[in-house]
């Protein structure tokens, strides 16, 4: 799925390994914004293998969004 991650454009994956890696990431990053973490601590490696550090609102957004995607496929 195509997505622009932490302002740049990449990709995320969908394979059924990922959901389940998705919603992991969802939950711990729900876990951090009800805490009140604003700063990025969350590293997420995209398709092109380029980690990169997200906040907990970002990391919530983006598993959510490609959750979404899968769905409507």
């Amino acid at each position: 799925m195509s997505y622009y991650i932490a302002g740049e454009p990449d990709a995320i994956q969908t394979c059924p390994q990922d959901q389940i890696n998705l919603l992991g990431l969802a939950a711990k990053a729900q876990r951090l914004v009800a805490d009140g973490e604003i700063d990025p601590v969350m590293p997420f490696r995209r398709q092109s293998n380029v980690t990169r550090m997200l906040t907990p609102e970002q990391m919530d957004a983006t598993p959510l969004t490609a959750l979404a995607h899968i769905e409507d496929i």
